[in-house]
């Protein structure tokens, strides 16, 4: 018996070439209608999937523009300092334009409102604010304490000035103007001088003013003091009955507010 392995294999036979201008086999159209019919199949078959994925697509480039249209257009033009400050947009202003805060901060103080001017302050603090604000507050005290670090331009030192007359440190309010030499602060200097007796240095203020309505505060201020003096004396005398000397001891404090509050 013949070992098959040895058995030379059958030829495959190939299908018959056809001559150009010969007409295909119907077996040769049939096959490649089968084929096109198989691949018509599978596109319809996907055709929801591929619509799909096209409408995700679509979707992910509409996002993605309307993201670029909104978060990455151009900034909007920075507002300039001028319209911002007529605008009153104080705290806006110090944070777009930070090296002019000083200048905003004096704006407040001659067209803003305290309150406008104690929120700057709260918000970008600063020595002359702190003067400032306390001055519009009338904190006459912390004028004088934070005039210490505050950088004194002449009219923050007739504000301190004033701030030492309110207190009644007018020995002070007087040294600061001859610095000023300011007219109106002496006048009320020289009317403090009078509110607490000190008659001599009205005197001599006036000496150089040459008012004639500090003269006539002088003079009355005289006999005001005069009166407190005479009642005082009445309060305090035993011999005197006990309804005298309440009468007179009020008498006395009368005049002292007169003196005190004369020329306001």
């Amino acid at each position: 018996m013949e070992d098959d392995s040895n058995a030379e294999p059958e030829p495959v036979e190939e299908p018959p070439r056809r001559e150009p201008g010969q007409p295909e086999p119907k077996v040769e159209r049939e096959r490649r209608a089968r084929r096109r019919l198989a691949q018509g199949d599978i596109i319809r078959k996907h055709k929801r999937l591929l619509i799909g994925l096209a409408a995700a697509l679509l979707a992910l480039l509409c996002v993605f523009g309307s993201y670029r249209f909104f978060f990455s257009s151009k900034a909007a033009p920075q507002p300039s300092y001028q319209s911002l400050v007529r605008g009153e947009k104080y705290i806006q202003a110090a944070q777009v334009y930070p090296e002019k805060r000083s200048n905003i901060e004096a704006v407040v103080v001659t067209d803003g409102t305290t309150a406008q001017l104690a929120k700057f302050q709260a918000k970008y603090p600063s020595a002359n604010g702190k003067f400032d604000l306390a001055y519009a507050q009338q904190k006459y005290l912390v004028v004088i304490t934070a005039s210490q670090e505050a950088a004194m331009t002449r009219v923050r030192k007739s504000k301190l000035a004033v701030a030492y007359i309110k207190t009644k440190q007018y020995e002070q309010a007087e040294i600061l103007n001859q610095d000023l030499n300011d007219q109106d602060l002496q006048s009320l200097i020289a009317i403090g001088y009078i509110q607490t007796g000190k008659f001599d240095q009205a005197k001599q203020i006036n000496a150089e003013l040459k008012n004639k309505t500090i003269d006539q505060a002088i003079q009355t201020g005289e006999t005001y003091q005069k009166a407190v003096e005479h009642y005082q004396s009445i309060a305090n005398d035993k011999t005197k009955s006990a309804a005298e000397r309440a009468q007179a001891k009020a008498s006395a404090a009368s005049f002292q507010h007169q003196l005190e509050t004369l020329g306001e």
